[in-house]
């Protein structure tokens, strides 16, 4: 029997209309939710105009543990801000390595899936060839063009939403480390930032996002290897 003549069966038409509306609406679904996703910065318009700056004693910058340090980093910034930002193990053990080894450490430990490597990278590269505008704008694209799952894109949406405060506090503040050409600190920045979003939480406080911001840049202006030029 040709397949024409299968086609002309009741069963077979009954099977392939199924099959193609079935299709057609996982297909509208699919285009509706990339239509409904877009990126959200009223966090970043909301607190734009408040200040990163935290004054830290010597004792702090001090201190020679990088997990002891970063702590009382933290304290301090809670103190400040008036939040009660609670940054994981996991996150605080990435301190000190540089952007490479994040990315093995990351992924041996479940922090970061081969897809937050290939962003992250992309970004870090972005940064440094078209400036921070136009890498955000890339890091959008690239994150709409995956579909990623809600809970997925809003980690991406806050990631951008702290990245801006951090750049809008000093437009040089990602671009102006010693080992910037080197892609150390400032894929070091980018990793342990996305980390913090991905696993840190902040249970009180209005000032939550810019105390993750503060965090940021001042973890990153203690570390010696990083500091400005």
């Amino acid at each position: 029997m040709s397949i024409l003549k299968k086609l002309r069966k009741p069963h077979f038409v009954i099977l392939w209309i199924t099959t193609f509306v079935a299709t057609s609406c996982s297909l509208e679904e699919t285009n509706l939710n990339r239509q409904n996703k877009s990126f959200d910065y009223s966090t970043f318009l909301r607190f734009k105009e408040t200040s990163l700056n935290v004054q830290f004693p010597d004792s702090i910058s001090e201190i020679k543990s990088i997990n002891d340090r970063s702590i009382a980093i933290i304290n301090k910034i809670n103190s400040d801000f008036r939040t009660e930002i609670i940054i994981s193990q996991k996150v605080l053990d990435l301190g000190g390595y540089s952007f490479y080894e994040m990315q093995t450490k990351g992924i041996n430990t479940g922090i970061f899936s081969s897809v937050d490597i290939e962003l992250l990278n992309s970004l870090n590269t972005d940064i440094q060839i078209s400036g921070f505008d136009t890498a955000i704008l890339n890091l959008e694209k690239n994150v709409l063009d995956l579909d990623l799952p809600q809970h997925e894109f809003q980690k991406y949406n806050s990631y951008a939403n702290i990245l801006k405060l951090i750049h809008n506090s000093n437009p040089q503040s990602l671009t102006s480390y010693q080992q910037f050409q080197r892609g150390g600190c400032l894929g070091a920045i980018l990793a342990h930032a996305f980390a913090t979003i991905s696993l840190s939480s902040c249970s009180t406080g209005v000032l939550c996002p810019v105390a993750v911001a503060a965090w940021i840049v001042s973890y990153y202006n203690m570390i010696d290897a990083c500091k400005k030029e």
